[in-house]
Parts: structure tokens; C-alpha cells; sequence
């Protein structure tokens, strides 16, 4: 039997993973789900007692991944030593998602700092959770047989293994690495080990799966793989092109089974380009090479669509780390001590319940267990105060500072308004130098402008366009008139532009091309707008 185990409870499945000893189990929902993280401890439990019993690991010691829908992560990289960036990093979480202190477990980690750069920054991963839920879960855990020592939310260990990837690419340049794991992902951008942008992921493998076990139509008509059929293929073929063979006994192809999973590589590749494009520096992102790491790289082809449909070379410098599970299991295994969302009543109840066995041998081990419970509860209370009471003086600046800004603000709206009013009463204007340089650019060497002359009719800006046109033949010198005609039309500085009479005059062939100008107006702010033509 197993000592400890890695117990990961998701929307879509539950798994146990035996540390050192044994195949990882696990149990699955109904198909048709596409493997959200948040999970529900009473629809959970029946899985977790069929894992327990399966393995044989009953009274083992479990370390739970799992979160509520209120389960918050949040990663940040601050410019200041670790301990004032841990200190930063709870308080930021507890005032955004309202955590109570002492009855809401938080935590905050740091997953390592960065001093080349400047200013050196240390990176923090900071999770808080629901102590009413957490504890829901501990119980339907423990009934099921096992002893939980530690609950962290499986969005934190992926963040982490993405973070312990990206910092350990030395030497391979700057590489935006995307751990896919089975249930989400994150993408880490790094250089020499150092993180310049890391993120989660809203889409994993399972979004994957997901997909392919809706109703597929193939030549033979409708097919619905399961969850073990959808893997296997996967896992085999990967993603296909669309002539590829993908399932013999279906006779499913690759162009079958592509609009299936189009949807989840689209939003894979949207998060790729979106995270790098406001990560990112764009001389940093014209050389950022991408890497898939995780289960996901055991996909055959994935990391290759992925690259293409983001336009991003493939980092073939060092191949993805193939041992995702181990990975992840020891990414697990180090935040148990370091991002424990175990809440502080759970650890009361079990101190509580050593110390009245002790009573057999003195009642002061039951009042030793309470004190020092109340006595934390406490340190926390008035720290965080403490905190409160620090930060006080800066909350009044900056309140003051957002005061002076929405008078500001309201006072250049009403500016804005009224110059507004003005413009639009003020008489349209017509942008004459940027005329004659469109039709400097525009004039063809077999069209010679004779007279260009400006009017305004019935309040709008004309200009009459005269000129003459040589050619070899009469035939191109008429299509140079109607092509410079049409050109002035396209032009941004034109509404309209109609070509007038065209005729014989010598060796050459005269016109005239009115053309309607789109009128400036005064913007609100001073500037001159030109208006939009329909």
C-alpha cells in the first residue's frame, strides 16, 4: 500500500496517482464534458471511493489538487525582495476576491527571483480558496479512506511546471513554452532562464477529447468515439492533415475530424499570440520561438500547428520533457509544503482530536492545541492590520489623486461636448495641399496636368482637374485617363471623382475629372478630422 498519494479531482475525472509505487488510476464522468476544473466534493466522492478501493490505499496520506469555482491563482512578479513580494502578493488576493482572514485559507509561494534583470524581480504564485468548500471536500476525502495533508489548486502546479521549464532554457534564446496539461495550460516566455511573461491557459487535452467524442459525420455516416477511442487517436495520429487516414475501423479522415477540434486549436492559438503581442516587447516577439511541454506534447504534429497558425518558429534546441507526470507530480509534492490551502479549521479539528486522546495522560495538551490556534488566529488578525494601518496613508493619496482626475475628467467631457457643438456648425474646409501631393503621386508620366482649380459648391469643396494625355495609341491614352480617373476616386482625400468630357485636341486627348473632396471639419480637440465617406 502506498504511503502517499497525489489525489487530483477535476470536473471531468478523477485520478490517483501512487508517489513511488505504482500506474496512476482514474475514474471519468460522463463524455460529452470538456474538463473544467472545478469540482463538486458530494458528486466527487463516489469516484474517490472506487480509486481507494482499486489502489488498496486506504489510511494512505493524500495530497488533493482541486478547486471550487471561486478558487482564485494569481502569478506576479514584483520588484522587491521575497519577503515584501509574498507579503504584497496575499494582500492583493485577499482584498480582490474578499478572502476572510482565518476562515479562508491563503498562500503565496515564490517560485524564484530574477536579479539580472532591472530591477531584479521575485516571482510569486499566490492561491486562496473557500474554507467552507475546502472542507466539504476533506471530509468526503477522508471518508473515502484516505488522510489529507495538503489541498492546492491544479491550476497553481501547472503554472509551476510551466515556470520550472521556462527557467531552466539556458543559452536556447527566447522561448514561449506552453505547458498543456490535460485539464488547462500556461505559457511562459523566458531567456537564459529568465521569465519575462507567464499566464494561464483556459484549454487543455481534455478540451481536446471533448471534442472528438461529440458526433462526427464521416463518408459512412455518424460516428461517436469515446473518451478511451478519442485518446487513443490522439495519442496515435495526433492532428491530421486533411487527407490522412484516421481511424480504419470508422473510416474517419482527417478532414472529418479537423472541424471537431479546429474550435480548441483556434483558442490555443489565440492565446499564444494575444499573450506574446501585449507580453512582449515586439523585437522580443519577432525572435520568441515556441515549445509545447506537458501531455501535450505527446501529441504527434500539435506543436507544429501550433507554431504555424501562430507564426512562430519551433524551438527544436531541447525536446519537450516527455516525463510531464513525474513533473507534475513533483511540482505538486513541493507546493504541499509551500501553497497549502489546508484550512485552519481542519488542522484545529485534528489537533483538537490529538489532544483529547491525551487527555488520557493531561488535559494541557487540549489547551496548549486551542491556544496556539488562537494565538495564530490572532498574529494573522493583527498583522494583517498592521498592514492595513501601512498602507493607509497611501490609499488617501491615491483616492485624492482619482478624485482630481474625475473632476478633470468631467471638465474635459464637457469641453470636449461643447467644441464638439461648434464643429459640427463650423463650415466644412477642404484639405488643399494634401490634394496636389495625392495628385503629384497619382499623375502617371503619360498624363500632363494643364489647370487645377477649387470651388465650393453648395457649401461642399470641388476641384475641377484639367489635363491632356499622349500615348502610342489612342486606345492607351483613354485607358491612362480612365485609370488616373479611377485612382483619384480611391483616394482617402476624395469622395467622388467623375470624369467629364474627353476629346481630340491635336496629339493628345484632353479631359476633365471633377472631383468632390471629403471635407475637413475642426475636431473637439483642435485637430483637423476628416470625415468618413460611406
Amino acid at each position: 500500500m502506498p504511503k502517499r498519494v497525489i489525489l487530483e479531482i477535476s470536473d471531468s475525472r478523477v485520478t490517483l496517482t501512487p508517489i513511488g509505487a505504482g500506474a496512476a488510476l482514474t475514474e471519468r464522468r460522463d463524455a460529452g464534458r470538456d474538463g473544467g476544473q472545478s469540482c463538486d466534493p458530494a458528486s466527487a466522492a463516489p469516484m474517490i471511493r472506487a480509486l481507494v478501493e482499486r489502489a488498496g490505499c486506504a489510511g494512505s496520506r493524500a495530497v488533493v489538487l482541486a478547486a471550487s469555482a471561486e478558487c482564485a491563482v494569481e502569478f506576479r512578479s514584483t520588484p522587491a525582495p521575497a519577503a515584501q513580494a509574498r507579503d504584497a502578493a496575499a494582500l492583493a488576493l485577499r482584498e480582490s476576491c474578499g478572502f476572510e482572514p482565518g476562515a479562508d485559507p491563503v498562500a503565496v509561494t515564490v517560485l524564484g527571483r530574477d536579479a539580472s534583470g532591472e530591477p531584479p524581480v521575485t516571482h510569486t504564485l499566490a492561491a486562496g480558496e473557500r474554507g467552507a468548500w475546502a472542507r466539504a471536500l476533506i471530509d468526503e476525502i477522508e471518508r473515502a479512506g484516505l488522510r489529507v495533508d495538503a489541498v492546492i489548486p491544479p491550476r497553481a502546479v501547472t503554472i509551476a511546471c510551466a515556470a520550472s521549464v521556462a527557467r531552466q532554457t539556458h543559452g536556447a534564446g527566447l522561448v514561449a513554452t506552453l505547458w498543456l496539461g490535460e485539464d488547462d495550460a500556461a505559457l511562459a516566455a523566458s531567456e537564459d532562464g529568465r521569465l519575462l511573461l507567464l499566464r494561464p491557459v483556459d484549454a487543455g487535452v481534455g478540451r481536446l477529447v471533448a471534442a472528438m467524442t461529440r458526433p462526427i459525420m464521416s463518408e459512412r455516416g455518424e460516428v461517436r468515439l469515446t473518451d478511451a477511442d478519442a485518446r487513443e487517436i490522439l495519442t496515435c495520429t495526433g492532428v491530421p492533415a486533411p487527407g490522412d487516414e484516421v481511424d480504419a475501423a470508422t473510416g474517419l479522415r482527417g478532414a472529418d475530424v479537423l472541424p471537431a477540434i479546429q474550435p480548441v486549436l483556434q483558442r490555443l492559438v489565440v492565446e499564444i499570440k494575444q499573450s506574446l503581442r501585449f507580453g512582449l516587447s515586439d523585437p522580443d516577439r519577432a525572435r520568441a520561438a515556441l515549445r509545447i511541454d506537458g501531455s501535450g506534447a505527446l501529441i504527434p504534429n500539435l506543436a507544429r500547428v501550433l507554431a504555424d497558425e501562430a507564426e512562430l518558429p519551433m524551438d527544436d534546441a531541447a525536446p519537450p520533457s516527455h516525463g510531464h507526470a513525474p513533473r507534475r507530480v513533483e511540482q505538486a509534492e513541493a507546493l504541499a509544503s509551500s501553497l497549502n490551502l489546508l484550512p485552519r479549521s481542519a488542522v484545529t479539528t485534528r489537533a483538537s482530536g490529538s489532544a483529547r486522546r491525551g487527555l488520557l495522560v493531561g488535559l494541557g495538551l487540549a489547551a496548549l492545541a486551542l491556544a496556539v490556534d488562537a494565538g495564530a488566529t490572532a498574529l494573522e488578525t493583527r498583522s494583517l492590520r498592521l498592514k492595513i494601518a501601512q498602507l493607509a496613508p497611501i490609499a488617501a493619496q491615491i483616492e485624492a489623486s482619482r478624485t482630481r482626475y474625475v473632476s478633470a475628467s468631467a471638465r474635459y467631457a464637457s469641453a470636449q461636448a461643447e467644441a464638439a457643438r461648434l464643429a459640427e456648425t463650423a463650415p466644412a474646409r477642404a484639405n488643399w495641399g494634401a490634394l496636389l501631393a495625392d495628385l503629384s503621386r497619382l499623375t502617371p508620366e503619360a498624363i500632363e496636368l494643364k489647370r487645377i482649380s477649387g470651388a465650393y459648391k453648395d457649401g461642399e469643396p470641388i476641384a475641377a482637374v484639367e489635363g491632356a494625355a499622349r500615348a502610342e495609341s489612342d486606345e492607351e491614352a483613354r485607358r491612362a485617363i480612365s485609370d488616373f480617373a479611377r485612382s483619384l476616386g480611391e483616394s482617402g482625400l476624395v469622395s467622388l471623382a467623375t470624369l467629364g468630357g474627353v476629346r481630340r485636341t491635336g496629339d493628345e486627348w484632353a479631359f476633365t475629372v471633377e472631383v468632390r473632396l471629403t471635407p475637413v471639419r475642426r475636431s473637439p480637440g483642435g485637430v483637423a478630422e476628416m470625415e468618413e465617406t460611406p
